[in-house]
């Protein structure tokens, strides 16, 4: 998301605009393969984990994952929330171009002080969570991301600078940003483990994998939203209504997120692990 712009905008100086397209997500695809074999390789999965295969067969362990209550709305509030992120992170440049009037670099900008903060932010939602709990946290970080995403479709009305506004804006997301890469990971870890006392068995492969790919489904409808909002309201300087409207339409489905997520047991789900 830092290098995406850099390399954009670093392309362009010798390149057309898709040809420069083209380029950086072909160095990132590299990037990209690279550390994922890494990983592989270099991680030692047997040091780990002592997992043993379930018995339980595909199709039943599927119907077993989408019957249960407490992961539904966890994933529901959660995908909410992710497709929020992704429109935010997937209209940052058109959002850069026409109501910043700067160039692509500047996004890079914007995603290094998203970033920064978010990791200041890390011990802080650790505190937090511990206080108050996961859900109110994730509550939260689904009221605050909405709220932030608007402020950010009024850079150029608000008699600020917009580069500036832009700036303090996505410095101001770092926060429920810090708790998007966080929280998620613990509950469906914890719902997990409640599934495993009631059932006896440890699917959290099952779990993790109907949540990615519904994770996948979600990057791709709110992929296709944004796309339909460009070619209905525009995304040129002259005619910017569709990238103002995006972050707009995040923010809708994030509060739909917020009313599911008050519906979260948590208080149910420790009775259940402290038995």
């Amino acid at each position: 998301m830092i290098g995406g712009p850099l390399l954009l905008t670093f392309f362009r100086q010798n390149a057309s605009y898709v040809e420069s397209y083209r380029k950086m997500v072909i160095c990132l695809a590299i990037l990209g393969a690279l550390l994922l074999y890494t990983a592989v390789f270099v991680v030692d999965e047997k040091r780990f984990s002592s997992a043993k295969p379930s018995k339980v067969p595909l199709i039943d362990s599927f119907k077993k994952t989408v019957k249960n209550k407490f992961f539904i709305i966890y994933l529901l509030a959660n995908m909410s929330l992710w497709f929020l992120f992704n429109i935010v992170r997937s209209s940052a440049i058109p959002i850069v171009i026409t109501l910043m009037r700067a160039d692509e670099a500047f996004a890079s900008n914007m995603f290094t002080i998203l970033f920064i903060v978010a990791a200041i932010c890390f011990p802080i939602v650790g505190f937090l969570t511990k206080t108050f709990g996961k859900k109110v946290i994730m509550i939260v970080s689904l009221g605050l991301f909405s709220i932030f995403s608007i402020l950010l479709s009024l850079t150029g009305l608000v008699p600020v600078n917009p580069k500036l506004w832009g700036l303090v804006v996505t410095g101001l997301m770092g926060f429920p940003t810090a708790i998007l890469i966080i929280i998620p990971k613990v509950i469906l870890s914890e719902l997990c483990d409640v599934d495993y006392e009631k059932t006896g068995e440890r699917r959290e492969a099952m779990y993790f994998g109907v949540q990615g790919f519904f994770m996948k489904l979600n990057l791709g409808l709110s992929t296709a939203s944004l796309a339909l909002l460009y070619s209905i309201f525009g995304k040129d300087v002259s005619n910017p209504m569709g990238v103002r409207l995006a972050p707009v339409l995040g923010s809708i489905v994030a509060l739909l997120g917020f009313i599911i997520m008050t519906r979260y047991p948590e208080k149910q789900i420790k009775d259940l692990l402290s038995k």
